[in-house]
């Protein structure tokens, strides 16, 4: 189900080409504004790395901490690919 929010919902900004991804969104309005989260894993197949993203004031877990959480990713795979190998998960395929 997760990995099903980064290939056709509203998680998409977090999709990693190559390695896939699996998060959830969210958001929150407090008093002081919306805080925003994406908390996520990859490769989706035999997870390695988790990622928790909160954006303090940000627009929504979709449209701020999800690119964020790709960003991180991606720079976490360029320091350390740990040998697994990249899929290619087509919008509607299932991760698993």
């Amino acid at each position: 189900m997760l990995a099903l929010a980064t290939t056709e919902g509203i998680g998409k900004k977090a999709y990693l080409d190559g390695w896939g991804s699996a998060g959830k969104t969210g958001s929150a309005q407090t008093a002081g504004g919306v805080n925003a989260w994406f908390c996520g894993y990859t490769p989706v197949r035999q997870p390695r790395y988790v990622v928790a993203v909160f954006v303090k004031n940000g627009a929504s877990g979709s449209e701020t901490a999800a690119p964020l959480f790709k960003e991180i990713a991606e720079r976490i795979w360029d320091v350390d690919p740990a040998g697994c190998k990249k899929i290619n998960l087509e919008p509607g395929m299932n991760p698993t």
